[in-house]
């Protein structure tokens, strides 16, 4: 769309008809108010170089008109054709564009800013354009003229409109999505530009700032005196996971510079209160208690007083802080499991799902579907979308296999890709299937006899 801005007096009308039949949109507004009941339409702006202040504050590429040294000159030709001296009144953008392009040693020309007009000499003559009428204090004094451009000197200011409406609207398309972005999210997001003013700003920081004034424009230090988006400006790295207090709450800040082309042009921040983190771990553990997979037991919950006991739980602690696979031994009933929860609860892996399956209560066919899963159509019987199986639900967690003695030395081949490769694939599938799962194993059968006797083979598990 192109907005013409207070251009009543500037061949609105023959303006409107020629962009109306090229194809555009033309709209004219008359006050500020006006065009921000638009605001949400992209729009490319004419207006006369006097009102160009007004929408200082709009994001909207705006296209200033003003006179050019033709518009005088033709003037001067047909109404004082002997003049030597005058007096040109206008904005300082459309005098610095006038001294700049007008070359004419003939007769002196001094000028005037639209602030200077108080005291008007009536034994000058002066020369402004038409949109100054309402800003000149006696507009009716007979040494004052008042001109307007030809319709033709304005034809490459509306062809400069035209080519920046396209390119205003996938502008806008894109602003409004990134503030949709940022807006959503629960997290606090502010970005500041290379002077440190606010360029960006969600409701929710504010709301953690204790903020309720704009703060868009304004310096981040007005709001946080000591900001380390400062640093970050200076500095150039990236802070992660800062723990600091604001407004009487804690939060996890994370701070990151804007670079483009090697330069520093900005940084952007965006915080959390840790209440909101404990809230999201609070959630996640009650939908892993609720599908099972989650681990109900900590090595602070095995109660024994005696040297062995104290030493196993040591010894699962220093475990808990490896990613080693783990076989626990013992004979049944010793609390095998019990260990295995409490080195996944102690370890990195606490916040991921904790999966077990008792390896000897499953035949061996339904025992490879259970840990690779299998596709749809496999089984007679079977789910019509297939099914994930234990080492995709323990992804990020812990897989639990209990009673590793038992497997047959074909599941057990199985188990050792796994190991190896860090994937699995579906039965009856063709697709690989990356997995992060950590293994903890448990037996109370003697596993170097049953080696020896040739009926296991996985001695990459036992450490």
């Amino acid at each position: 769309m192109i907005a013409l801005f207070k251009m009543n007096d500037v061949y609105e009308g023959q303006i409107k008809q020629l962009l109306t039949e090229m194809g555009y949109e033309v709209v004219s507004f008359y006050s500020i108010n006006s065009i921000l009941d638009q605001i949400m339409n992209p729009m490319v702006i004419i207006t006369p170089a006097i009102f160009r202040k007004e929408l200082a504050d709009l994001s909207f590429p705006v296209i200033p008109i003003h006179l050019n040294a033709d518009d005088i000159e033709r003037w001067m030709k047909a109404e004082s054709p002997d003049i030597k001296e005058l007096t040109f009144i206008a904005s300082d953008e459309e005098i610095a564009w006038l001294k700049h392009s007008y070359t004419n040693k003939a007769f002196h020309m001094s000028y005037l800013t639209e602030n200077q007009t108080s005291a008007l000499n009536s034994s000058m003559m002066y020369l402004t354009p038409i949109w100054l009428k309402g800003f000149i204090p006696n507009p009716s004094m007979k040494n004052i003229h008042f001109i307007k451009p030809t319709f033709i000197s304005l034809i490459p200011f509306l062809q400069t409109a035209g080519s920046l409406v396209a390119l205003t609207e996938e502008h806008l398309r894109e602003r409004y999505q990134v503030d949709a972005i940022v807006h959503s999210t629960h997290d606090g997001v502010i970005a500041i530009d290379r002077n440190g003013k606010v360029k960006l700003v969600n409701e929710h920081a504010k709301i953690l700032l204790g903020v309720e004034a704009e703060m868009k424009g304004r310096n981040i230090t007005e709001f946080i005196p000591q900001s380390d988006m400062i640093r970050i400006l200076e500095k150039g790295e990236i802070e992660r996971n800062d723990i600091a207090t604001i407004g009487g709450r804690q939060v996890v800040i994370n701070r990151s510079p804007v670079i483009v082309k090697g330069k520093i042009v900005g940084a952007v921040s965006n915080f959390k209160e840790i209440t909101d983190i404990q809230k999201i771990e609070l959630q996640l553990r009650r939908k892993l208690h609720r599908h099972g997979l989650e681990a109900k037991y900590r090595l602070s919950d095995i109660i024994g007083d005696t040297s062995e006991i104290r030493e196993a739980v040591n010894l699962a602690r220093k475990f808990a802080g490896t990613e080693s696979t783990v076989l626990i031994t013992g004979e049944s009933g010793t609390g095998k499991e019990l260990f295995a929860q409490g080195i996944h609860s102690a370890s990195s892996r606490a916040l991921g799902p904790f999966v077990a399956v008792n390896c000897a209560v499953l035949p061996e066919n339904l025992l490879e579907s259970e840990m690779f899963g299998y596709e749809k159509g496999t089984f007679t019987g079977g789910l019509k979308d297939g099914k994930p199986g234990l080492f995709e639900l323990a992804h990020g967690g812990t897989l639990f296999l209990d009673e590793i003695g038992e497997i047959s030395l074909r599941i057990q081949a199985l188990l050792l890709r796994v190991l190896e490769e860090r994937a699995i694939r579906r039965v009856g599938g063709e697709r690989i299937i990356p997995v992060d799962v950590r293994i903890i194993t448990a037996t109370n059968r003697n596993l170097e006899e049953r080696l020896n006797k040739s009926n296991f083979a996985l001695t990459y598990i036992i450490v």
